[in-house]
């Protein structure tokens, strides 16, 4: 036991769930506690901690990074398909 109560134990699979339906399911807060089946309270707790601070915002910037990978290569594909359409249209 620390100095300011029991250490705090290391972020497990519930942690990493309420991060993941944020970031990834755009679930709000009211809908992370009923789908982890704990209070606000206790998100507002873990939301608190240095440790899950950190590692939502690294998901999150990894989110955004593929999200805008996968935006680019989007807007390539479409750009091509459209060239080869202007080319189709052209020679008939």
């Amino acid at each position: 036991m620390g100095k300011r109560g029991p250490e705090k134990q290391p972020l497990d699979w519930r942690h990493r769930e309420a991060m993941f339906l944020a970031i990834y399911r755009w679930y709000n807060k009211t809908e992370i506690c009923e789908d982890l089946g704990i209070s606000r309270m206790t998100l507002w707790k873990w939301e608190q901690r240095e440790d899950y601070q950190k590692e939502y915002l690294e998901t999150r910037k990894d989110y955004w990074k593929r999200w805008h990978s996968l935006r680019r290569e989007n807007r390539r594909k479409q750009k091509k398909a459209m060239q080869r359409k202007s080319k189709r249209n052209k020679s008939a």
